[in-house]
């Protein structure tokens, strides 16, 4: 998916989704007290993404449709790659005043790729993860 805006993060939250906290039903995550902050920073950082200034540092091209995306998504082959990535990371984390948490859907082991060399497989879930996020 290429990068979107901040109003657009927000409006898909709210798509009737079932979010339980604390024994309550929460209607909207977007204007709860204690999930409105943290909905409101991440759609600070799609609106980041659109800023000119901070452009090279926090997207790229997607290597299948050369729209811009989230620098998260690249899969680095390079040490430049990694710093590239560090750098963005640090940019963010020190907005956020050290706060920084990653959440993905579905089971949490699918989020992140194994030990290659001990299960081959894991890799190629971790590219089709990237790839699946980079068409929606």
């Amino acid at each position: 998916m290429p990068i979107r805006r901040g109003e657009e993060y927000l409006e898909s939250l709210r798509d009737g989704r079932r979010v339980w906290l604390m024994g309550q039903r929460v209607e909207d995550v977007t204007t709860h007290p204690a999930l409105a902050g943290c909905a409101r920073s991440v759609a600070a950082v799609y609106d980041l993404q659109h800023d000119p200034a901070h452009q090279d540092l926090l997207t790229m091209p997607s290597p299948t449709t050369g729209q811009p995306v989230s620098l998260s998504y690249l899969l680095p082959q390079s040490v430049d790659d990694l710093a590239r990535q560090r750098r963005m990371y640090e940019f963010l984390v020190r907005r956020a005043g050290g706060v920084a948490a990653r959440f993905a859907p579905g089971d949490p082991d699918d989020a992140f790729p194994g030990d290659s060399e001990t299960d081959p497989r894991e890799d190629s879930k971790a590219l089709e993860a990237v790839r699946h996020n980079d068409r929606n």
